[in-house]
């Protein structure tokens, strides 16, 4: 017998966190038991504002999927029925699909990269990520980001340029920029792009808004920089537009719907030359362990979700001098913690 259960929890960053669309203070997430057997399986499904998903959607969506069709010896069958589902829910699916990942490489006795070819346990360089709101103190966020070999830093405000080479110069480590679509004018974006590429970044994420693709194909002829597309790529439908406008891509579970879709995008990305970022929202061990199952075919890892939030449910996943690296146990290689959000 398989049971779906459906938990609302709401994950505390450790301090308000601020991109170019504003500050919060958290992010709700939904958290997905999927029980067959003697076995259960996690997944989660995180719920930033801008992914316009809410808890009650997720739940409804899947509280329509039909479990009586889930059996160990097609999972993939199974998660393609419930993606066939209207209207489709991403987050929905991605915490689904983990859900039903972790629970396959239990009942196999193996740790989930084994079903990608990636080996049985994960360790991989990440990002540590700087909010706009680490402005303030920024030697505190710095010391925070002490053992992590690159920096990922939220921009997308008028006083960009003096932040980020406060970050340079303090620093002294290479970065990425993530502009969250917070910049509109490309000639200004082309200048700063350039000064950008003299003081140790590495590249630019969505520099621009979703959308602006004549302003995005002028600038990826440009820049000095690769550009990565974060919100101009939702799913697997927008991988062949963004290719004109951008070098590379942010592959998020939460956007494309889970590891297999997530995975297909990736291999796709690569035969069409372009460079991939393994990324996630705001949230806990149980989405970053799925992510980092991909880890290891992307060109970058920003997978330190974890490191910002205070209560996270779920324990698995270590971080070590700049390192993501997960557990090798069965499945996700993820446990619960006796917390509630």
């Amino acid at each position: 017998m398989t049971s779906l259960n459906l938990e609302s929890y709401r994950l505390r960053f450790r301090r308000p966190f601020t991109i170019a669309r504003g500050t919060r203070d958290g992010t709700d997430t939904v958290i997905v038991t999927l029980r067959h057997g003697s076995l259960t399986g996690y997944g989660e499904a995180s719920l930033p504002p801008y992914l316009g998903t809410d808890d009650a959607m997720v739940k409804k969506f899947l509280s329509s999927v039909d479990l009586h069709r889930f059996t160990l010896d097609d999972t993939g069958t199974f998660l393609e029925n419930a993606a066939s589902l209207g209207p489709r829910n991403m987050p929905a699916l991605a915490a689904l699909d983990m859900a039903v990942h972790d629970l396959a490489g239990l009942h196999a006795g193996e740790a989930c990269p084994l079903a990608f070819g990636t080996g049985e346990r994960v360790s991989v360089p990440t990002c540590y990520t700087l909010s706009m709101a680490d402005a303030s103190d920024l030697e505190s966020a710095l010391g925070s980001a002490a053992d992590f070999g690159m920096l990922k830093v939220k921009a997308g405000g008028p006083g960009d340029r003096a932040w980020l080479d406060a970050v340079a110069t303090r620093s002294g480590k290479p970065f990425c920029v993530d502009a969250n679509q917070g910049w509109t004018d490309r000639e200004q974006v082309l200048d700063l792009l350039h000064h950008l590429s003299e003081t140790g970044a590495v590249f630019v994420e969505q520099p621009m808004p979703a959308r602006q693709d004549e302003d995005m194909r002028w600038l990826k002829a440009r820049s000095p920089l690769p550009l990565i597309a974060d919100e101009s790529l939702q799913d697997e439908g927008d991988l062949d537009r963004v290719q004109d406008c951008f070098h590379g891509i942010n592959v998020k579970l939460m956007k494309c719907g889970g590891m297999r879709p997530a995975a297909r995008i990736i291999r796709e990305a690569r035969v069409a030359g372009m460079k991939v970022l393994v990324g996630c929202m705001s949230e806990s061990s149980c989405g970053v362990a799925a992510a980092a199952v991909l880890a290891p075919m992307a060109d970058w890892a920003d997978l330190d979700g974890p490191l910002l939030i205070a209560n996270d449910p779920f324990e698995g996943i270590e971080y070590r001098n700049g390192l993501l690296c997960t557990s090798g146990e069965p499945g996700l290689g993820i446990k619960r913690k006796n917390i509630r959000g």
